[in-house]
Formats: structure tokens, sequence, C-alpha cells
């Protein structure tokens, strides 16, 4: 014999559905909290900046000045602040200290991680390291991209700067990929 509802029928699909309400509330605040997260890394890059025999992009809204004839610094202004700088340089007007560093710059840094990366049209090394800075509340972070383009003339990318956590630490990972996938061979240039 089957048993009778406890419930009356209104009552039932009451509780149904209030919890599907809390269910698709609940998946709500869920997604848009994933992405106001993912936005923060979601950094637009502004109007290519050439350097000798390359275009590359820079973050917009950030301070661009020119470093050098071969190189951009971009500063964040942040309360985390981070720096990036791009250079270019002929192998040719090195000095012998910087040509001995960069014969060494495809190794893995100690506590740090390294692998490819495409840069324009060529693939270049890429590594990360961080180091616990004196105060304990952020960690000092130096992420860099090296790559020799086809004249022959090294590229750099670094964005130095200081993480409060291991998000952040992505974020600027990321960054440095997204300016390094922007960089244009120009060929016609030396």
């Amino acid at each position: 014999m089957s048993r009778p509802n406890d419930y009356p029928r209104w009552r039932f699909l009451t509780m149904q559905a209030s919890m599907w309400g809390i269910l698709l509330c609940t998946v709500g605040v869920a997604a848009l909290t994933s992405k106001y997260k993912r936005g923060n890394s979601d950094v637009k890059l502004g109007e290519p900046r050439v350097i000798d025999s390359i275009s590359v992009r820079l973050p917009k809204g950030w301070k661009i000045s020119r470093d050098g004839s071969d190189g951009w610094r971009a500063r964040e202004g942040a309360h985390l602040q981070r720096v990036i700088l791009v250079r270019e340089r002929d192998p040719e007007e090195l000095s012998l200290l910087e040509r001995f560093i960069g014969s060494n710059s495809s190794s893995t840094p100690r506590g740090g991680k390294s692998s490819g990366i495409p840069v324009g049209p060529v693939t270049g090394t890429f590594s990360s390291t961080r180091s616990e800075h004196g105060d304990g509340e952020a960690d000092e972070i130096l992420t860099q991209v090296t790559a020799r383009l086809p004249n022959e003339h090294r590229l750099t990318i670094t964005l130095g700067g200081f993480v409060a956590d291991d998000e952040d630490e992505t974020d600027a990972i990321e960054l440095v990929q997204q300016i390094a996938k922007s960089v244009e061979y120009l060929p016609g240039k030396k």
C-alpha cells in the first residue's frame, strides 16, 4: 500500500522552487566571482611600439617611456607596482660581460621555472623567479623572456615587481607571455 505524502502539493512545489533558486544563485555568484578574478589578469595591450627591428605592444594605461635607443619601459601605478622593460640589443654592441651573461641566459635560475615560448617568428626562453622580500607581505618576482631574432639581435622582455600571492604571480607570467606573443619582426630593418 502506498504511503500518503506528508506535505500538501503547494508546499512541496514551494520547497522545490526555493531549492532550485538557491542553487541558481550559488552558481551565479560563483560565475561572477570567477569572471572578476579572471579579469584581473586580462590586461589590454596598447598600440605597437617600434624598437629597431621589432614592434611590441605594451599594456594600455601604464606609463610608457623610452629606455634608451634600444628599449621601452612600462610602469604600472598600482599599489604592488610592476615594471616591464623590453630591449632589443645588437650583439656587436654588447660589452664582454653582457655577452658572457647572455650566453648563459637559457639556463634555469635557481628556484625558478623555465620553458620555451613563442616570440614573434622565433621561440624564446621563459624564466620566472620569486624570492622572499624582507617585510613578508609580498614577494619579489622577476619574469623574463629572452629570444634571438632572425637578424641575430637579442630581445629581452622583463617584468619585475612584487606579488602578494600565487594568483598575482600567475597574472605576471600571463602578462609577459601576452606581450611576447604581440612581438612582430620587421624584416626590412637591421
